[in-house]
């Protein structure tokens, strides 16, 4: 998308600034008067308008404060089409991926203090029968001051809504690595917070272990969902960590949906004992 257009179209953002694109969408920094830093997110013609439309509820159904806040969202022509906007508040600080580049792991109580905000906020989406499908170090962004967020629902599956996903399919949408058996292979009956408890135990072990077992060497998605399906998630080997930690990412990254904690709920209540003792806030 032509700056310059962007400009002109929206008079009330100066500093435009491209991010990574996320799939069916172009996203900018972008400097609002009133408003301060905030994110645009312009979703290029043809895209799913039903899929754009779940994600701009899912944060608007779920009580939690460390999802973005939504501003405003429209309508426009553009130079290639009708598009549809959206702008939200930007979380300054780093994606969770771009820190796990330049440090290779994370100690202990960063971790925790990750999972007891991606948890929370999973916690909420329960509540709201959303399923964000796509936790992941590049979802999560780390706030200048410590504060783990939750971003992007262009994943987002909601429970109490017909599933866009057609039942035939083999594959349903997902980040291979990270998205639980049940998921990718599109078993609809078994898609509950459980699946984002996976993401979320994958990412943690990511963050004290300094790699992902089921993305390490591999050539394609294929090994990657090969890998899912078999192999076992391997338990947290770094020194020093507590073991209930140990046994709660554990338990979330079981391959069964059935032998994870039932709900985000219990992982919440069972993260945030693990944090009182360590006073992680």
């Amino acid at each position: 998308m032509d700056i310059d257009w962007l400009q002109k179209r929206f008079p009330d953002l100066t500093n435009f600034v491209p991010l990574a694109p996320s799939g069916q969408k172009e996203v900018f920094a972008a400097d609002h008067k009133t408003e301060g830093a905030v994110v645009l997110k312009i979703f290029k013609p043809g895209s799913n308008a039903e899929r754009i439309q779940r994600e701009m509820q899912s944060p608007l159904k779920m009580r939690s404060s460390r999802i973005p806040t939504i501003y405003e969202l429209g309508r426009t022509d553009s130079p290639t089409g009708e598009i549809v906007w959206l702008r939200e508040k930007k979380v300054e600080g780093q994606s969770l991926r771009e820190i796990l580049k330049a440090k290779g792991k994370l100690d202990e109580g960063t971790t925790i203090r990750i999972g007891l905000h991606v948890i929370d906020v999973l916690a909420a989406a329960e509540v709201a029968s959303v399923v964000h499908r796509d936790i992941k170090p590049g979802n999560i962004i780390i706030a200048m001051d410590g504060s783990a967020w939750v971003i992007d629902f262009g994943l987002a599956r909601h429970l109490d809504q017909e599933s866009l996903t057609p039942t035939v399919d083999k594959l349903a949408p997902c980040t291979p690595g990270y998205a639980p058996v049940e998921q990718f292979t599109n078993q609809k009956h078994n898609i509950d917070a459980r699946a984002d408890l996976f993401a979320t135990g994958v990412t943690l072990y990511e963050c004290l272990e300094g790699e992902n077992p089921f993305l390490k060497g591999v050539i394609d998605w294929k090994e990657a969902f090969g890998r899912v399906m078999n192999m076992k998630m391997p338990r947290i080997g770094t020194s020093g960590v507590s073991e209930e930690f140990v046994d709660l990412v554990d338990s979330m990254t079981r391959t069964k949906a059935e032998h994870r904690p039932a709900t985000a709920a219990v992982a919440l209540q069972w993260i945030r004992e693990i944090a009182m003792a360590h006073k992680i806030i």
